[in-house]
């Protein structure tokens, strides 16, 4: 049962943290690399727990993303909203379907962070790099980001993919300026000379990079460590 008034007491902090981890958990497993595109397994026994972006779990992660765009404003600025609160919880809940398809970029950038500071939410750890890693998928994943952002709100009437691509961009870092998110890795405590220790570490989490629509290298990541050093 998902009950919004055992969560009315969570500070806003860990509201925004956790909801913009469901956002991520969502939008991750909707670009993933699809599973009819993964490399085939040698035998049944190998077979990797996430599959890749799938039909099923795009009906999912649609839904969250719907509910994360319309609710996770309301439910941190008004924490006795359970209007908000319930249909965050709901959009948590499909957004689980990332169990099944998988993450990729975000949350494999997000492990070194956390592990560098370890007060660092891990929502906060996962979306201070999203605006730089969405930009990069971009060229491989426009039709989704696209619908990705048609379901956070944006117009795309008219909208080329590409065009569009760019607005879901925009709304995650709306999303986050709204809920009062840090701006950048710099602002959770990194720097320039952080980037190197942290790309190396980031290149061994290949258990989710993998999983990313387009390949990455590590002066990927090294590009967008530097890009996320502040957001706005």
């Amino acid at each position: 049962m998902l009950d919004p008034v055992l969560t009315v007491t969570l500070p806003s902090y860990y509201t925004a943290s956790t909801g913009m981890d469901a956002l991520l958990h969502s939008i991750e497993a909707y670009t993933a690399l699809p599973y009819y595109a993964r490399i085939r397994p040698d035998s049944p026994d190998k077979r990797p727990v996430y599959i890749g972006a799938n039909p099923v779990s795009d009906l999912f992660v649609e839904k969250s993303i719907e509910l994360i765009g319309k609710y996770l404003r309301r439910a941190c600025h008004n924490p006795y909203d359970l209007e908000a609160r319930s249909n965050m919880l709901l959009a948590a809940h499909l957004g689980g379907a990332f169990g099944n398809a998988g993450v990729h970029i975000p949350h494999s950038l997000a492990y070194p962070l956390a592990g560098r500071n370890h007060q660092l939410p891990h929502g906060i750890s996962v979306c201070v790099t999203a605006k730089a890693a969405l930009e990069f998928i971009i060229p491989t994943s426009a039709s989704k980001l696209k619908k990705v952002a048609q379901l956070m709100g944006k117009n795309t009437d008219g909208l080329s993919d590409i065009e569009g691509a760019y607005l879901a961009k925009e709304a995650v870092v709306e999303l986050m300026k709204d809920i009062d998110f840090p701006s950048g890795i710099e602002a959770v405590g990194f720097s320039e000379k952080d980037i190197e220790e942290l790309s190396q570490a980031a290149m061994q989490v290949q258990r989710l990079l993998v999983c990313s629509p387009r390949p990455v290298k590590i002066e990927n990541i090294r590009e967008i460590y530097r890009k996320s050093l502040k957001n706005w």
